[in-house]
């Protein structure tokens, strides 16, 4: 073979390699890695529901069927193909009915939902289903409809107007919720969505911040409190501008705030405004905070470009990051209520700005673990104690967080005389008339009646054979961590809105009686 013959062969195979890993590359091969998984619990702030059974399906044809593990997770991924509708039906004992019905799936999808404790029938078959109209704005000079494939395309918009209307086949429709790129929860303080206490909802939810593939999710709730949800899918699109200098998202310190509280908070009901609990059954709730600085707030705003918005990621090992939420440029703040996390489990958070279909790189801002509830033991006077002295000594131990080094306890105490004469309460002051908030690194507490004044309490001592109730109306550790740019707060009672942004009332008042 002479050596213009062999050169043309191994050109002709250069040639069949590139051509062969071109089409490799093109060809759309069923991914086994497409996936729907869910996140199941009584609300968004916990707790997960193990033990639900959820069905998948398609059409009228059962896929497949499972039940959620101790984290409230199930997730299905053998019967899975991109472009197809899917429907998941989610049931327990005692409690109302989930239906999420997806009308395309056009990317794998992590679905936070909720299965709710039933009213008053559980598992009852009330057929709901939501009929929506997506326009431009509100003077509807334009209505989306869907594509071929059933997806919305949108073209760049700071906002759309929707309208949804929810049915019901037996008992009616108490409320509904709309929001873009996850489903609406507990994270309405710092994102976008639309919400009415009806059967009809409509209003402007804002786009900025989102590119390219999400979902758009409408909710309704009966009055037994069984709940359906539509997944839409959406695309928004518009030209790119490759010479933008993005933002490198700059951390507050710290970043990070993780909330545990003792109380039966609905985050679906939190208001900003601090509100007294009518109910005081323990129950935790958690959340995280995450703070970051705008772009306006930041040391680059004369060298980068402002952003459309911020997107919030999340990653249990601090390498995978999954991606949570899309909020506007004007936010700098998130607060993420999944019950994904854990207890002594630590969490990272990064934020990435947010352009036309670019996105800056993702900042880790920090790292937190969430601190469990704790409790008081061995307390002094005991409720029921007689023969107590008119200047008493206050003692007990706080248990519970005995593994976490650097816990800060925070506490205050007050004194009640409801009965008799006084109609009144005492509590310590300072020499300013201010009153005492305690601090200790000590899990034992000890506190001498006769150390402290007590503001309103004549002569300083309590009147003899009289009963009396004390507790403590602030009980909460805090854990600063600066190298991980966080701080984690366990609260047990907060009645003087100290911490909290819920008034929370002691869980016990310990009533006891002085001697002669």
């Amino acid at each position: 073979m002479s050596k213009m013959n062999r050169n043309y062969r191994k050109f002709f195979l250069i040639i069949i390699l590139i051509i062969t890993i071109f089409l490799s590359s093109c060809v759309s091969f069923k991914n086994s890695e497409n996936y729907i998984k869910l996140v199941i619990s009584e609300y968004n702030s916990g707790p997960a529901v193990e033990g639900a059974n959820v069905k998948l399906y398609s059409g009228s044809t059962l896929l497949e069927e499972a039940t959620s593990n101790e984290k409230g997770i199930v997730t299905f991924s053998k019967t899975i193909q991109i472009g197809k509708p899917y429907t998941i039906i989610i049931s327990k004992p005692s409690h109302a009915k989930t239906v999420i019905d997806i009308e395309r799936l056009q990317s794998s999808l992590t679905i936070n939902t909720t299965l709710r404790k039933a009213n008053f029938v559980e598992n009852m078959e009330n057929k709901m289903n939501i009929i929506y109209s997506i326009y431009d704005s509100e003077q509807r000079k334009l209505k989306y409809t869907p594509n071929e494939e059933g997806i919305y395309n949108i073209f760049f918009t700071s906002s759309i107007f929707i309208e949804a209307q929810a049915t019901s086949s037996d008992i009616p429709i108490s409320h509904m919720y709309a929001k873009i790129g996850t489903p609406p929860g507990a994270e309405f303080l710092t994102s976008p969505r639309l919400y009415s206490e009806s059967s009809r909802l409509s209003g402007n939810i804002e786009t900025t911040g989102f590119y390219g593939k999400t979902y758009l999710f409408i909710d309704c709730y009966d009055v037994n409190d069984n709940r359906y949800e539509k997944i839409i899918p959406i695309y928004f699109s518009d030209s790119v501008n490759l010479k933008i200098k993005p933002y490198i998202v700059e951390p507050q310190k710290p970043a990070l705030y993780a909330y545990t509280i003792r109380s039966e908070t609905k985050y679906y009901n939190f208001s900003p405004i601090l509100e007294i609990l009518e109910s005081s059954s323990v129950g935790l709730n958690t959340y995280i905070k995450i703070n970051w600085k705008r772009w306006e707030e930041s040391t680059q705003n004369l060298i980068t470009e402002k952003p459309y918005g911020y997107v919030v990621y999340r990653s249990y090992d601090g390498k995978n990051f999954e991606k949570i939420a899309v909020v506007s440029d004007r936010e700098n703040s998130y607060i993420d209520t999944s019950p994904t996390n854990r207890f002594g489990k630590r969490v990272w958070y990064a934020v990435a700005s947010v352009y036309k279909f670019l996105e800056g790189a993702r900042s880790i801002v920090g790292s937190v673990v969430l601190l469990p509830s704790f409790k008081m033991t061995n307390v002094k006077p005991y409720d029921g104690e007689t023969n107590v002295s008119v200047t008493p000594e206050f003692s007990w131990k706080f248990e519970g967080l005995e593994d976490f080094e650097g816990i800060k306890y925070k506490y205050e105490i007050w004194l009640y005389d409801w009965t008799v004469n006084k109609k009144h309460y005492y509590y310590p002051v300072d020499s300013s008339n201010n009153r005492i908030i305690f601090k200790t690194k000590n899990p034992e507490v000890n506190i001498k009646f006769e150390d402290y004044r007590w503001k309103g309490l004549d002569e300083n001592k309590l009147q003899s054979n009289k009963p009396y109730e004390w507790a403590p109306e602030l009980m909460a550790a805090i854990l600063e961590d600066d190298k991980n740019n966080s701080i984690a707060v366990s609260i047990v009672c907060d009645y003087n809105g100290s911490i909290s942004p819920v008034l929370i009332p002691p869980e016990k008042y310990y009533l006891f009686i002085t001697g002669n």
